[in-house]
């Protein structure tokens, strides 16, 4: 639903910020597979970035590069999928109830304001809170490339959990892509 008094712009693969809307719907795409391979995962933030994207997860296993294929496989599979990226707009207690096996995300939601609207992406089986905006389905996500894992302390904070962060980049075209991952080897 457009509320009255709107704005509404049509974003193309050639506007300035689809590469990031499409970057960002590519890491919600990531953390689905994740959360398809790794029974518990937790899930915390997921931002695009200047490169590409990331994903933090609270996992009982490790993930390495080694990994990796097998992460790109199941993403691989969710975007032939082409299912939807569908926001809604829900309560606080709505939220708590959709992500009481998400200690992270609980504990994120108890600090918003409660004045505020809390807005969700689903997007197959896997729900994050997310404003967006990201591209209508799953099937628009170009080719992409999982790159590394990092630690990442929860919310940046040393005094917090540390986190796995894997990283990873998306571009419109298989050129484009391979471009940017040959600059990086010259690199």
């Amino acid at each position: 639903v457009v509320p009255d008094g709107s704005t509404v712009e049509i974003i193309t693969s050639k506007s300035p910020e689809a590469l990031g809307i499409m970057r960002h719907s590519a890491a919600h795409v990531m953390a689905e597979a994740v959360q398809e391979l790794y029974h518990g995962a937790q899930i915390g933030f997921g931002p695009q970035t200047e490169d590409g994207f990331f994903y933090d997860f609270a996992l009982d296993a490790s993930i390495a590069p080694e990994d990796f294929k097998a992460i790109e496989d199941k993403m691989a599979e969710i975007i032939k999928r082409d299912e939807p990226f569908v926001r809604k707009v829900v309560s606080k207690d709505e939220a708590k109830e959709i992500f009481k096996d998400q200690r992270l995300k609980l504990e994120h939601i108890d600090d918003l304001d409660d004045s505020e609207p809390i807005i969700i992406r689903e997007h197959g089986g896997f729900v994050d809170l997310c404003s967006g905006p990201h591209m209508p389905s799953a099937g628009k996500i170009g080719p992409f490339k999982l790159m590394k894992t990092a630690g990442a302390y929860w919310r940046g904070n040393s005094d917090n959990e540390m986190l796995t962060r894997i990283y990873g980049t998306a571009f419109f075209s298989k050129k484009d892509l391979e471009e940017h991952l040959h600059n990086i080897e010259e690199a």
